[in-house]
């Protein structure tokens, strides 16, 4: 629904018929719950244990991160055996709650991002990020390294899935593509930094205005995550439209 709220439809509740035919094919189990399989001082690894238990084990993994960061200035925690999470930044949205830096990074399943493309290596490989702000809305940063070309694009895919599986056990893009299945077993990672261990809390929202009034400087620039921001506060007053084909799916899943 958050998503719906923020003008991303294809992240939002498009995807309920989705995992609830996984479901009833047997290629997932809703009664899965994620756990934490390793904890070592600022670090931890939690195993989503089913596709459809992804967002609950980010959920898991990005609290974790925080309390660790809270005792130890920094948090780290990998999400293995998971899925997709819908928009990533979103996962991240308590870290600046809590005021603090967010970073996530997240693996899919490879699909051939190009005509000229001869073998799938990778998914979409988001990356996000979370910067909280004294009295703002906090800066955040969603994208997708799946329609940037060129050696730089390649080293930056190549550092998100090192990031997310090495360090996870999680299956790579070009694996999970090969299974064929509901399970994709790929996974996340999200760090989060608390300000108050580095230069301090008060410090840290001064710099980060500096450049927020240099970069509004420029009557043409915005910054990332307004538009997204806009289209949630609309929806918070107005709702959100969903198409009638999907809410006559959904109406009879329920039904059934």
């Amino acid at each position: 629904m958050l998503a719906d709220m923020q003008g991303l439809a294809s992240e939002g509740v498009a995807r309920v018929p989705g995992y609830i035919d996984a479901i009833r094919r047997g290629h997932a189990d809703a009664a899965a719950e994620p756990a934490i399989l390793v904890h070592r001082g600022a670090v931890c690894l939690v195993d989503a244990r089913d596709p459809v238990a992804a967002y609950e084990a980010c959920s898991l993994a990005v609290n974790e991160a925080i309390e660790r960061a809270r005792k130890h200035g920094v948090g780290f925690a990998s999400v293995t055996n998971s899925s997709d999470c819908g928009a990533l930044v979103n996962c991240l949205l308590p870290v600046a709650a809590a005021g603090m830096v967010g970073i996530g990074f997240a693996n899919s399943p490879a699909a051939a991002l190009a005509e000229e493309e001869t073998r799938a290596f990778c998914g979409e490989s988001p990356i996000a990020a979370v910067f909280p702000r004294r009295e703002s809305d906090p800066i955040v940063i969603d994208l997708s390294l799946a329609s940037t070309d060129g050696a730089a694009a390649t080293m930056l895919v190549l550092m998100v899935e090192l990031m997310v599986c090495s360090l996870a056990g999680a299956a790579f893009g070009f694996e999970a593509a090969q299974t064929g299945s509901d399970r994709p077993r790929t996974g996340q990672a999200f760090l989060a930094v608390d300000p108050a261990a580095l230069a301090g809390r008060g410090s840290y929202y001064s710099r980060v205005e500096t450049l927020v009034t240099a970069l509004l400087g420029d009557p043409e620039a915005r910054l990332p995550g307004e538009r997204r921001q806009r289209s949630y506060d609309a929806a918070a007053l107005a709702g959100i439209d969903i198409p009638d084909a999907l809410q006559r799916q959904l109406h009879e899943l329920a039904r059934r």
